[in-house]
């Protein structure tokens, strides 16, 4: 049996490309948010920000993190040291005030910069249907050896302060 020009005897050779996103176990209305993402081998990133059911955009690639990449020495942290350093942080916020609200990040980690720069979103790309906008890499992605990129998903409940009003979801 063939797969992606590998037989299986070699393809049991090829370690995965593995992934873990890792946001703080508890969110709430103004937190500032830290995320870290590790992988087992090098690899660049690509990440989006889906709203539950509603709009979404690439977070990385951004402006001050064109080639967002990660070591298994070096874990990447969202934002970026280049992104705090121009004032970018990601801070909870609600659509609906007092109510709490469902988010999720989605990162794709990929072995190869060639796939990386081949497939990567427009930086800043925004779309009202989050989901649209990450099937168009899901997509693209699909025809690539799975030894040469993985995908992970990761959903968190931003819970209200009390009293607080909400704005819009999202990096800031």
């Amino acid at each position: 049996m063939i797969v992606h020009d590998l037989d299986v005897g070699q393809l049991a050779k090829v370690e995965a490309l593995k992934l873990s996103i890792e946001p703080p176990s508890e969110i709430v209305e103004g937190d500032l948010i830290a995320v870290r993402f590790r992988t087992n081998k090098p690899a660049w990133l690509v990440v989006y920000y889906l709203e539950d059911g509603g709009p979404g955009m690439v977070i990385w690639p951004s402006p001050e993190e064109p080639e967002p990449q990660v070591t298994p020495a070096a874990p990447a942290v969202l934002p970026s040291v280049a992104e705090l350093a121009r004032g970018i942080k990601l801070q909870a916020q609600l659509r609906v005030p007092g109510k709490p609200q469902r988010e999720a990040l989605v990162a794709y980690a990929f072995a190869e910069k060639a796939d990386f720069d081949r497939l990567k979103p427009a930086i800043g790309a925004q779309s009202d249907d989050g989901r649209k906008l990450e099937a168009q890499l899901k997509g693209s992605i699909e025809q690539l050896p799975l030894s040469r990129w993985t995908r992970e998903m990761v959903y968190y409940v931003i819970e209200p302060e009390d009293g607080a009003g909400g704005g819009a979801p999202g990096p800031r």
